[in-house]
């Protein structure tokens, strides 16, 4: 909102987003061109490197289909690496309003860095 002339791209978990994502109601109401890509593992990726246990998976959401129950925007799913930059491609192009990106990733793809951090903390957790 400060900066109209800068795009906003959201890169989100699907645990995290499960938490604050019906901020996306404003996003629609304003009708701000951002793009939301949720990143689908199922569950908190994070949580999961840190401890194991059933309650890291999250209840699955059809999150591409958010932007038409909020009246705005559109959602794409992609599965691949050509769907997601066909959808990137077509998100970036629309000023319109909203787009979300709800791309399917392995329950355990991320970052080496977070593997490290989680590690990390899991050891402390365990003194």
């Amino acid at each position: 909102m400060a900066e109209p002339d800068h795009r906003v791209i959201v890169l989100v978990g699907d645990g995290a987003f499960q938490m604050t994502g019906m901020e996306l109601s404003t996003i629609v109401r304003r009708g701000l061109p951002v793009v939301v890509i949720v990143l689908d593992n199922k569950g908190y990726g994070t949580e999961r490197v840190i401890h194991e246990g059933s309650f890291n998976d999250i209840n699955p959401w059809r999150y591409e289909m958010l932007p038409q129950v909020l009246g705005g925007g559109t959602g794409y799913e992609v599965r691949t690496e050509g769907e997601f930059d066909a959808a990137l491609t077509q998100a970036l192009a629309d000023t319109s309003g909203p787009s979300l990106i709800r791309a399917h990733i392995g329950v355990d793809d991320r970052s080496v860095t977070l593997d490290r951090i989680g590690r990390g903390l899991a050891a402390r957790l365990k003194r």
